[in-house]
């Protein structure tokens, strides 16, 4: 449940997530706008979110969530997680 903070002003932004997982049996993506307050975005709860939507949704682990724009956090995963470490440059 979101709460306006009484000393700070509650600003709810619009995030667009998006869930890789899989679905169906095949790697798939999700992607969906989560509203939340600047609090909740910098908390990470709006990962959670689109994460118990793509759970909703059918999809299943292995999950990553990304805001929409995150290119660079999605190739640090896959630098990190993914490649062996012998094929990193």
């Amino acid at each position: 449940m979101r709460h306006a903070h009484p000393l700070r002003g509650h600003h709810e932004k619009s995030i667009s997530v998006v869930v890789l997982a899989i679905h169906a049996g095949a790697g798939a993506a999700l992607t969906t706008s989560v509203e939340v307050s600047d609090e909740e975005h910098d908390d990470g709860e709006h990962y959670r979110i689109a994460t118990r939507r793509a759970l909703a949704a059918g999809f299943y682990a292995p999950m990553l969530a990304l805001e929409a724009g995150d290119l660079a956090g999605l190739m640090n995963f896959i630098r990190t997680s993914i490649v062996p470490p012998d094929a990193r440059h």
